[in-house]
């Protein structure tokens, strides 16, 4: 199977470049991808639909809040998106390095790699708020929370891909959310007052808003973690060294036709 080496110019780019790939990646895998998405966040749709409830009823209500289950909604999905878009990134990684992955060998890797996700992601995440690469750390690299078998620990691991990128990073989480929160306005402009002109029909919003606030988010967040892990490969080739490795790699997978 053709490895994804090929399919990728290994260079460092700008995040505007990074930004236009991001876009090309997405549009080369979309079913895969939405596939990988659409199976990370079912339980947390369900979930949140049971927390929200009682704001998705009330939402019909002109003299009701609607910003209490905006803010929850979105608190919920930014608490949740590094474990709902794990297999996203586990098909870009496998497809990066490997080729074509199987359904089995990402469900593998999810389940070995949950724990320490549920630790550093769940428990302990306040303390590494920063470290947007945490997740590609532990399902790519697959670190150990101890030393053991010649492998670096995931804290060491971590704190050497970050240490010296703290400020650019967040800057780089600042314009995520940026983009982000003004893509979702775009959207929401289009679904309330565009799209009705278009087809020539209006649909009250109380009856459909909730879900497609909440769908744009889920949205967004699977395409952010493309991005994350687009500049997460950037980050190891500038400062790793990793372009050399990454080129003879690729050139190895041409002369053996894909064969390791």
């Amino acid at each position: 199977m053709e490895p994804g080496f090929q399919n990728i110019v290994i260079r460092e780019r700008s995040q505007a470049d990074l930004a236009d790939l991001t876009l090309r990646v997405i549009r080369k895998h979309a079913g895969p991808l939405f596939v990988c998405l659409l199976i990370g966040i079912l339980p947390f749709v369900a979930l949140n639909s049971w927390l929200t409830y009682e704001y998705i009823v009330d939402w019909g209500d002109y003299d009701a809040e609607l910003w209490p289950f905006l803010w929850i909604t979105t608190a919920l999905t930014l608490i949740e998106a590094p474990f709902a878009t794990c297999l996203v990134t586990l098909y870009l990684g496998h497809w990066m390095f490997v080729g074509r992955p199987r359904k089995v060998m990402l469900l593998e890797a999810f389940l070995e790699t949950l724990p320490q996700m549920l630790l550093f992601q769940g428990l302990l995440r306040p303390f590494f708020a920063l470290h947007i690469f945490m997740p590609e750390v532990i399902l790519l690299e697959r670190t150990r929370f101890r030393p053991r078998d010649g492998r670096i620990s995931t804290f060491k691991r971590n704190k050497m891909l970050h240490w010296n990128e703290l400020s650019n990073l967040f800057g780089l989480r600042v314009i995520c959310y940026s983009f982000g929160a003004g893509l979702i306005g775009c959207w929401l402009f289009i679904a309330l007052y565009a799209a009705p002109l278009v087809i020539g029909s209006y649909f009250p919003p109380e009856q459909w808003m909730p879900w497609l606030y909440a769908g744009l988010l889920w949205l967004m967040a699977g395409l952010l973690a493309v991005y994350r892990f687009l500049c997460y490969l950037n980050i190891r080739i500038r400062h790793e060294g990793w372009e050399l490795d990454l080129v003879m790699k690729a050139e190895k997978a041409k002369l053996t036709g894909g064969r390791s």
